[in-house]
C-alpha cells in the first residue's frame, strides 16, 4: 500500500513545493547511503583517479573545439572529412562510420551497462568497438563494466579511464561540482554525458554532430541512426520500448539538455549544434565549417548586436 498512500499524500495533502523538496532530500539521502557501500567507495576512488586526467587535459583543451560525434541519421548527409585532425569525442556506435580510422577520435564514451541489454550483447559490442577504434583513442568506460572489461583484455592497447555514475538525477547536480570527480548523475542519453565530460576536460567550445534526437521516428520506418540496424555494433535499446516510453525518454532528455545548457552558461562554455536537421533545439545552430573556423557568434557578441 505504500505506493497508493504516497501518491495520495503527494496529490492531495502536501503542497507541490514540499513534495519536490521531500523527494529531493530522499534522493540525496539514498545517494549518501550508496557512497558508504563497497560500490560507492570504489566510485570515490575512481573520482580521485580521474582528477589527473582532467587536470592534464584542461590546459590543452581550453582554446580548442571538441566535436561530439553521435549516431543520428543526419551524419549520413554530412561530410566529416573536414574534422580530420580536430579533437573529437565519439559515442556509442559511431565507430561503424567509415571515416573512424582517419578521424581517430581522441576519446570514446560508453554509457553504463543497462537493461534491456544482456551482458553478452554489451560485451560483444565492446569487442567490436575495440577493433574499430585506433590505439590512440582514450576510452571513457563505465565503472560497472571494469571487472569484465579487464578480465577479457578489452581495449588493452588503449588508455582507459573508468567513470563512476552516482544515483542523483541531473536536476540535483550542483553547478559547483566537476563531472566525474564527485557524485555524478544519471543521464538519459549518452550525448548528455558527453557534454558533461567535454566540460570536465576543459573545453570551452563544444560542437554536437549527429545529435538528431529522433529515436521515435523509427515507428514510421524512418532511420534512427546513420547506419542500418544490422550494421550497428549493438542492438538499439529504443527499438525495444513502447512509444509512450520513448516519448517519456525524449522529455527527460530535453530537460537534461536544458540543464547542461544552463551549466555551460554558468561556466562560460559555448555549445553549438552542428547537426544537419534533427529535433534538438536547445543549443544555437552552426555549420561544421563555422564551428571549425570559430565564426559562431558568442553570447556576448549577440547581446551587443541586439
Amino acid at each position: 500500500m505504500r505506493g497508493p498512500i504516497r501518491d495520495f499524500a503527494k496529490d492531495y495533502l502536501l503542497p507541490p513545493a514540499a513534495t519536490r523538496l521531500g523527494e529531493r532530500l530522499l534522493r540525496k539521502l539514498k545517494n549518501s547511503l550508496w557512497l558508504g557501500t563497497d560500490e560507492g567507495r570504489r566510485a570515490r576512488e575512481c573520482w580521485q583517479e580521474n582528477r589527473g586526467l582532467f587536470m592534464q587535459e584542461a590546459e590543452r583543451a581550453r582554446n580548442r573545439t571538441l566535436f561530439i560525434l553521435a549516431c543520428g541519421p543526419s551524419i549520413a548527409k554530412q561530410d566529416l572529412s573536414d574534422l580530420i585532425g580536430s579533437d573529437c569525442l565519439s559515442v556509442s556506435n559511431f565507430p561503424v562510420h567509415e571515416l573512424t580510422p582517419l578521424l581517430a577520435p581522441r576519446y570514446h564514451l560508453f554509457a553504463p551497462y543497462h537493461l534491456p541489454f544482456t551482458e553478452q550483447e554489451f560485451f560483444a559490442w565492446f569487442e567490436q568497438v575495440d577493433r574499430r577504434l585506433p590505439s590512440e583513442t582514450t576510452m571513457l568506460l563505465p565503472l560497472n563494466c571494469q571487472e569484465l572489461t579487464e578480465s577479457r583484455g578489452l581495449f588493452a592497447d588503449k588508455t582507459r579511464h573508468y567513470l563512476a555514475y552516482g544515483r542523483l538525477p541531473l536536476d540535483d547536480w550542483s553547478l559547483r561540482r566537476d563531472p566525474f570527480t564527485g557524485p555524478f548523475v544519471q543521464v538519459s542519453t549518452v550525448s548528455v554525458g558527453a557534454l558533461l565530460v567535454a566540460m570536465a576536460l576543459g573545453y570551452r567550445r563544444i560542437a554536437l554532430v549527429g545529435c538528431d534526437m529522433t529515436w521515435f521516428f523509427r515507428a514510421d520506418g524512418s532511420p534512427a541512426h546513420f547506419f542500418e540496424d544490422e550494421e550497428g555494433l549493438r542492438p538499439s535499446d529504443q527499438s525495444r520500448l513502447q512509444m509512450v516510453e520513448q516519448f517519456e525518454n525524449h522529455a527527460l532528455a530535453w530537460r537534461q539538455f536544458e540543464r547542461v545548457r544552463d551549466l555551460a552558461t554558468e561556466r562560460g562554455v559555448e555549445i553549438v549544434n552542428c547537426t544537419d536537421g534533427g529535433l534538438l533545439d536547445v543549443f544555437p545552430r552552426a555549420s561544421l565549417k563555422e564551428a571549425l573556423a570559430d565564426k559562431v557568434p558568442r553570447r556576448a557578441e549577440i547581446a551587443v548586436a541586439s
